[in-house]
């Protein structure tokens, strides 16, 4: 039975939006199961994504809307540079796992280049941790952000995308703590 069969048989549709060094697809993941986004990303275990029903915008091409592709389109999961869900949710706001095996963690603004896009977001560190340190040694491949602007330089017709929560691959990052003037706005 292929995945969009296992969907539509009960399993849980996720529409996402995923953004790649070259275009960004909008489509579905078809799930068996709940899972977090985060945890999906991080604990992928095959090379190739599947995405269902995608649509396309290339950004080498002079393109602002989407075209459709073959269904499903496979995605190399290394090419992924960042993703979150459509319509977008927040994270989850009860954190998972056992009290006390959490570590306390605090919110960081940063501005992250990722490929094409500039992303300004919330990194949750632990605490006295700063942001070298902790990119150095954690071992998830996708970093959870929160209150994310997503825009692309060079393709400024494209917009700004506003989303609550967004994963951003970290070896791909080049990354900046970000000051916030009093109003909560980045300084330029």
């Amino acid at each position: 039975m292929n995945e969009k069969s296992r969907a539509e048989k009960g399993g849980i549709v996720m529409r996402v939006i995923v953004y790649t060094s070259s275009c960004i697809i909008t489509g579905s993941l078809h799930l068996t199961a709940p899972i977090r986004l985060t945890d999906l990303l991080n604990n992928w275990q095959e090379r190739f994504f599947p995405v269902h029903d995608p649509r396309v915008i290339q950004l080498q091409a002079d393109q602002v809307e989407s075209v459709p592709e073959s269904d499903p389109l496979l995605i190399a999961r290394e090419e992924i540079l960042l993703l979150h869900e459509l319509p977008a949710r927040a994270a989850a706001t009860k954190p998972e796992g056992r009290v006390e095996m959490r570590v306390p963690k605090g919110p960081t603004p940063i501005r992250a280049y990722l490929g094409p896009y500039r992303i300004d977001g919330t990194l949750y560190l632990p605490q006295q941790a700063d942001i070298a340190t902790y990119l150095n040694r954690i071992t998830e491949t996708f970093l959870a952000l929160t209150d994310v602007s997503i825009c692309s330089a060079a393709r400024e017709q494209l917009g700004t995308v506003h989303v609550p929560f967004a994963l951003a691959r970290r070896d791909r990052l080049i990354v900046t703590e970000r000051q916030v003037g009093q109003a909560g706005e980045p300084e330029n």
